[in-house]
């Protein structure tokens, strides 16, 4: 019996790619890739035709995708983009966590040669990825719309004319700094009346942190959900917040004139420090954990 041998594309053609470790709608939303990099190489002296990119799940978490390389040259390795694959439907009734696995399956004239398999975590709505993830992805969680901030809003308003501000500026339009401290001060009040509790939470993992909804009603949040709640309610006075993490603690503040930070994001501490430096006085900040019952 005649031996049967391989092309050249099962012999020499293979693929290697890295995959997110969580997605979620907010992925979907901005349009986040789901793998940094997929990479097919041909390792032969001859060019290959015809290959076929399969990007596929069984449970519909991904838009089932096939990229074409209509010729790869030989001793050569190109990149294959796979935008726009979540489906946004597959979040409507997903309530917690869930593992799901996607598979990518490389095919010379529909003869599968290389498969491989991506074990990552789908996350509800309301999670975001954790301190390890996507730090930018919380500003997605800072929604001044909601009513809640509406309450607290006209709370803080009704304050200030208590203590003889009569505030009517939208942002920064004709407020000095103190005015934007006292405004931050009127907020803070008016949430501390709430009576709040507090709870723990470990936000290294993911973690959920869209229940700022329900925050004044159930009397219960923790500081991440409540840092993202009280920046909200600093936006919904078209003010500028801030939020600064760390791996067991965050707090929240604002800019104190029109300005902000050149990148969503920065790790430079350095720079924070030197925008609250007596003098400078750029930035004010509020100790989260002081917004609840059980601090005086």
């Amino acid at each position: 019996m005649a031996k049967k041998t391989k092309s050249v594309a099962e012999e020499y053609v293979s693929f290697t790619a890295e995959a997110v470790k969580t997605v979620s709608f907010v992925d979907y939303f901005t349009k986040s890739p789901l793998f940094t990099t997929v990479q097919v190489k041909n390792g032969s002296s001859e060019s290959v035709n015809d290959l076929t990119l399969t990007l596929w799940d069984e449970n519909g978490l991904t838009i089932k995708t096939v990229k074409q390389i209509p010729e790869l040259p030989y001793e050569s390795t190109v990149e294959a983009e796979f935008e726009n694959v979540i489906s946004p439907a597959y979040f409507t009734d997903l309530a917690e966590p869930k593992e799901e696995t996607v598979k990518l399956t490389l095919s010379e004239n529909s003869k599968v040669i290389d498969e491989k398999s991506f074990t990552l975590t789908a996350l509800p709505f309301d999670y975001w990825q954790g301190y390890s993830g996507n730090t930018e992805q919380l500003a997605c969680f800072v929604r001044p719309r909601i009513a809640d901030c509406a309450k607290i809003k006209t709370d803080a308003l009704n304050q200030l004319k208590k203590w003889g501000i009569n505030y009517e500026s939208e942002g920064y339009e004709s407020v000095d700094k103190n005015t934007v401290r006292q405004v931050l001060a009127a907020i803070f009040a008016s949430v501390r009346r709430y009576s709040i509790e507090y709870s723990e939470t470990d936000f290294t993992n993911p973690v959920r942190v869209g229940d700022g909804v329900k925050i004044l009603s159930t009397k219960k949040s923790d500081a991440l959900e409540m840092a993202l709640f009280v920046s909200a309610c600093i936006e919904s006075f078209r003010l500028n917040p801030l939020i600064i993490i760390g791996e067991k603690e965050v707090t929240c503040g604002a800019w104190l004139y029109g300005s902000c930070f050149t990148d969503t994001v920065s790790d430079d501490m350095q720079i924070i420090s030197k925008y609250v430096e007596e003098g400078i006085n750029n930035l004010s900040c509020i100790d989260v954990r002081d917004l609840f019952s059980d601090r005086s």
